[in-house]
């Protein structure tokens, strides 16, 4: 499975069936992407933030779930940050690993577009 030069993110939706939610192609092709031929770099200690690299390009990738007001946080997103961003994502992620937060526990860190955003809970 290759991602495309020309893409940027790969944004998953669920669908509702009556019954339940439905994966749609975009989410099975991100489960296949991030569990057989993307390379994990770091993950937060809450596991929300991933980061990942594709082997044939060398570009960064970003697991992040973008409707966090569904159950779960909603469908999985794959969107592509910059190297410089990769950089301050894995820095922060391993000094608070070694250093966490007083009184909060890191949650989630969401690198997308020119935005540095993270939520304490």
């Amino acid at each position: 499975m290759i991602i495309k030069k020309e893409e940027n993110e790969i944004i998953g939706s669920w669908n509702f069936d009556g019954r339940t939610m439905i994966k749609d192609e975009n989410c099975k092709r991100i489960n296949l992407l991030i569990t057989k031929h993307l390379k994990k770099i770091a993950t937060d200690q809450s596991g929300w933030c991933t980061l990942y690299k594709n082997p044939n390009d060398d570009r960064f990738w970003e697991l992040v779930y973008l409707q966090g007001e569904m159950h779960g946080d909603g469908p999985p997103s794959l969107v592509n940050i910059s190297s410089e961003k990769a950089g301050i994502c894995v820095g922060y992620i391993t000094l608070h690993a070694q250093h966490p937060p007083p009184k909060a526990q890191w949650s989630r860190i969401n690198i997308t577009g020119n935005k540095f955003n993270h939520d304490f809970h």
